[in-house]
C-alpha cells in the first residue's frame, strides 16, 4: 500500500513491513559520469555504504533480464500508482525524477511488490 504521509512523503507499506519511499531512493550516491576507457556502466552497487556505479569490462557486460509478464504488470499499476506524486519525483531530482520514479516501480516489481493505493 502506498500511503502519502502529512509531510508529503511517501510510505510503501507492506503487512507489517514499511519503508519510506525516500529510503528507497535517498541511498548515499557517489556516481561518477563515465567509467574508464574500456569499460562500461553496467548499473550500480553498494560499496561501503555508498552507491557506486558498477563498471565492468566492455566485454563481460550482462544484459539486463527481461521482465516477466506478471512483473510487467505489477510495474505498470506501480507507476500507475506513482503518477499522482511526479511532482515530488520531478522536485527532488530534477528531470530524471520521471526516470527515478519509474526505476522504483519496476525494482518494486521485480522484488515482488504491488502498490495497493
Amino acid at each position: 500500500m502506498l500511503i502519502t504521509q502529512k509531510d508529503g512523503t511517501l510510505l510503501l507499506k507492506d503487512g507489517e513491513n514499511s519503508m519510506l519511499i525516500n529510503d528507497i531512493i535517498n541511498e548515499k550516491q557517489r556516481l561518477d559520469p563515465k567509467c574508464w576507457d574500456g569499460y562500461k556502466k553496467q548499473g550500480t552497487k553498494m560499496k561501503n555504504g555508498v552507491r557506486v556505479n558498477n563498471c565492468v569490462k566492455e566485454n563481460d557486460i550482462i544484459p539486463e533480464r527481461e521482465l516477466s509478464k506478471k512483473e510487467e504488470s505489477d510495474k505498470e499499476h506501480n507507476v500507475k500508482k506513482l503518477k499522482p506524486h511526479k511532482k515530488n519525483f520531478t522536485d527532488q531530482y530534477g528531470k530524471d525524477g520521471e526516470s527515478v520514479m519509474y526505476a522504483v516501480a519496476t525494482k518494486q516489481a521485480k522484488k515482488g511488490n504491488r502498490f495497493n493505493s
